[in-house]
């Protein structure tokens, strides 16, 4: 809405504009009645994605991260881009668990397939595999 206001489209900008402050001082007085003051606004009209978004905030185990991060990649002053180059090789090595398990799946199941084959599934059923 507020972008609308700011790029001045006539009539409905104005609106809009109206409705806002409408709908602010319906919060002030509110707020007012409330133990905290507080004014919320509704911001996503101004989001170029409905995608969700992440905060990530410098501390404990993050940082600690991003330094282990920085002694890999030392070229890489900025924490933001380590932040991103460090989810990406967590994403290759994720890549290489999960084909990994996937192997492992492929053969277990092939050795189940073999093993079918190789016993007698009525001869340890019945008396003559106990003899």
């Amino acid at each position: 809405m507020l972008l609308l206001h700011e790029c001045g489209r006539g009539q409905q900008s104005v609106a809009l504009h109206e409705e806002r402050a409408r709908w602010t001082r319906a919060t002030r007085e509110r707020s007012i009645q409330s133990v905290a003051p507080c004014q919320s606004w509704w911001y996503t009209c101004l989001v170029p994605t409905t995608r969700p978004r992440y905060t990530v905030t410098d501390t404990g185990q993050t940082a600690e991260l991003l330094d282990l991060a920085q002694r890999a990649w030392p070229e890489i002053t900025d924490r933001r881009q380590l932040l991103l180059r460090l989810t990406q090789a967590g994403g290759r090595v994720l890549q290489g668990e999960l084909a990994e398990q996937s192997a492992r799946r492929a053969r277990q199941q092939a050795g189940l397939a073999r093993a079918a084959d190789l016993v007698d599934v009525d001869e340890l059923a019945g008396d003559g595999a106990w003899r």
